[in-house]
């Protein structure tokens, strides 16, 4: 009983670390599938969106596909972050887990981008509520 504890402790405690977008490591480039929108200065009609996956025991061994529209951006691993340019317009940025055996979730956030605006979204799982995005 006393291991039983000890181990539902440590799962609640490293499934609910985060990772900021500061200490986030970006993807690779061989991880991002739509280059022309990734990790550069934004032009005077597009917006950023930074989508930063938590950095959690839960799912560590996942990766995360990241969606815009319906179009896979990128893929993310525990930790890590990707930068994407976005022109301006409403947006459905999503996350899929399931391409390697992890099972099956997804979870989407619309965002409005205007021009200059900056926007930073979290991806984590939690005890309850599953696979989750939302604003950082």
């Amino acid at each position: 009983m006393r291991i039983l504890l000890m181990v539902m402790t440590l799962l609640l405690t490293f499934g609910c670390a985060t990772t900021s977008p500061q200490s986030a490591e970006e993807v690779s480039a061989e991880q991002v599938f739509n280059q022309s929108v990734w990790n550069r200065a934004a032009s005077d009609f597009e917006g950023t969106v930074v989508v930063v996956r938590a950095s959690q025991f839960t799912g560590i061994a996942c990766t995360y596909s990241i969606l815009v529209d319906g179009n896979e951006m990128a893929s993310l691993d525990n930790g890590q972050k990707v930068t994407l340019n976005l022109i301006e317009g409403q947006h459905v940025i999503s996350v899929q887990m399931g391409k390697d055996g992890c099972g099956h979730s997804y979870a989407e956030h619309r965002v409005q981008v205007s021009p200059g605006s900056h926007e930073e979204l979290l991806i984590e799982v939690g005890n309850f509520d599953g696979l989750t995005i939302k604003p950082y």
